[in-house]
């Protein structure tokens, strides 16, 4: 019975999008998507910086259970281009295997500035049956070519932020509903999309199991050891990897929530909702003791925090939400998680209520992926469907940061909020007061004669910026109001203004374009902070 929890539950969830698992299934029972064969999966990132050569990464997973033979691989492009074209036979017989084949930018130059489409044909034998599969073996999911924009630019004003994923799953995520990209693959696609930093959040239920195995407690914390290795091992300077995990814990409810616990050395347990246990589902820890289970170096941050959580999981799981009114342990909240919608200015309205409070706490984004560069595929209904869409993509929403490019600067960047969340356009904000100086994200701004200056950029991969606003929050008051507001409609925008408010508050500043659905959003600028227990001072006047 805990086994049928755990899938029916699973597979029902928003907040998992990630390579299907099709094996698991009941004795005696039937299931329309299971096959006698490995899981074959080819991806590449659906988009591709400039210089960089395109990467098509090659998944089979079960091939212990279901051993095959690869025979010939064929990369073709748009209009049938031969990329690759590969014969010779491999024996494949692991939990995992994984091949990636770099098509050279040089062969890409032509279509710059377009999406191209790339169709992965393998053919292999199983039980002496000579089969193939375009794209992937899944018998319910669509076919069609894999879809890469080839950029001519890079994201915009990277030479100013650096770019972050900070909600990633590898293959050490992997039960009876799902699994992950191995962490090398998703390393190397990470770096062709044009990011230079990411976290991978594996589910802590998960980390503690034996790999290969669903539930089964592993002692030694094999996935979770292997984790930090691969971390070390492909972090670079082109990219710095975070290791950590996504926590199941207590919310004042005593409900499971998730929480993204980033360079943490020690691994904390968390198996509320891991279905692991017939009708045990309580939190094994509170959301408000994990701080102290944690070092000074570690990132805290509370996952997509308003996610709609279906009605079997609330009751079946436990499941809840987070209370924005637990941020005495947090460093703020990943609103973005891959999708653009009203929960997201919801989020906004619970954030800013927090800050009016005098609390200081930041918003970042995240993706959420389990692999899936390109699309996802999923379980819908357990035994009988699955179902494929093309969001909460690796890399698609970022964090964009205000660092060195140092795991060091990052982290503490991070930690207290120089950086933006964004889907597409970049935005610098910055205060610079009557002496010169200048305060820029995340930091507490002084002096009588404050100026506002504000440059936002997009290219033609995004399209024009259409609504600029900058808001104030008055501590006073404990109000937002918009100080400025412009229809832009361009791709490049500066502007620069006196600050008129002199109660203690805060700015900050959002642009949109809602025909296509790109958003950015800056943490505040404070202005007469003090930092004692976290809170702005108010100032009494006179």
């Amino acid at each position: 019975m805990n086994i049928l929890n755990k899938i029916l539950v699973s597979s029902l969830t928003k907040w998992t999008f990630n390579y299907a698992e099709i094996h698991y299934k009941f004795k005696y029972l039937f299931n329309l998507y299971n096959q006698k064969e490995p899981e074959i999966i080819f991806d590449a990132p659906y988009r591709l910086n400039p210089n960089k050569d395109l990467p098509i990464s090659l998944i089979i997973k079960d091939s212990h259970t279901y051993p095959i033979k690869i025979t010939k691989i064929e990369i073709l492009g748009t209009d049938g281009e031969t990329f690759f074209n590969i014969n010779k036979t491999i024996s494949i017989k692991q939990l995992l295997y994984h091949e990636m084949f770099l098509i050279p930018y040089k062969k890409l130059e032509k279509y710059k500035n377009k999406t191209i489409s790339i169709k992965p044909i393998i053919e292999y034998k199983i039980e002496n049956k000579t089969k193939k599969a375009i794209v992937h073996n899944y018998k319910q999911s669509t076919h069609s070519p894999l879809k890469t924009f080839i950029a001519s630019e890079k994201f915009p004003d990277s030479n100013k932020f650096l770019w972050s994923d900070l909600h990633v799953h590898s293959f050490y995520t992997h039960d009876q509903v799902e699994f992950g990209a191995p962490v090398e693959i998703i390393v190397k696609t990470a770096e062709a999309i044009g990011l230079n930093n990411i976290a991978i959040t594996d589910h802590s239920y998960d980390l503690d199991d034996v790999l290969g195995e669903y539930h089964l407690p592993d002692k030694n914390l094999t996935r979770w050891n292997n984790l930090k290795k691969d971390v070390k091992k492909y972090s670079s300077k082109n990219l710095t990897v975070f290791f950590g995990e996504e926590l199941s814990c207590g919310n004042e409810k005593n409900q499971n929530v998730h929480f993204l616990v980033i360079n943490n050395e020690t691994f904390i347990e968390g198996n509320g909702d891991g279905a692991e246990n017939w009708f045990k589902y309580t939190p094994t820890h509170l959301c408000k003791d994990v701080k102290q289970l944690t070092t000074n170096n570690s990132l805290l941050i509370a996952a997509h925090p308003n996610e709609k959580v279906p009605f079997l999981q609330k009751k079946i799981l436990n499941r809840g939400n987070w209370s924005f009114n637990q941020t005495e342990y947090l460093n703020g909240f990943q609103i973005m998680n891959g999708l653009i919608n009203k929960r997201l200015n919801k989020d906004i309205k619970l954030w800013t209520k927090q800050l009016l409070n005098g609390k200081k706490l930041f918003i970042y984004s995240g993706n959420d992926s389990h692999g899936n560069f390109n699309i996802f595929r999923q379980i819908k209904i357990p035994m009988i469907s699955l179902f494929e869409n093309n969001t909460q993509l690796l890399g698609e929403h970022r964090t964009g940061i205000i660092a060195k490019n140092t795991k060091d600067d990052i982290l503490n960047s991070l930690k207290n909020g120089k950086c933006f969340i964004t889907n597409s356009f970049s935005i610098d904000l910055k205060l610079v007061n009557e002496f010169g100086n200048i305060f820029e994200l995340g930091e507490s701004a002084t002096g009588n004669k404050l100026t506002i200056t504000i440059k936002c950029k997009s290219n033609n991969e995004f399209g024009n910026m259409e609504n600029l606003r900058i808001f104030f929050g008055d501590l006073d008051q404990k109000k937002e109001t918009i100080i400025f507001e412009k229809r832009i409609n361009e791709l490049i925008y500066s502007h620069k203004f006196i600050l008129q408010e002199k109660n203690a508050g805060y700015i900050r500043a959002e642009i949109k374009n809602n025909t296509n659905k790109k958003f950015t959003a800056t943490n505040p600028i404070w202005i007469k902070m003090d930092d004692t227990d976290g809170k702005i001072a108010i100032e009494t006047k006179n």
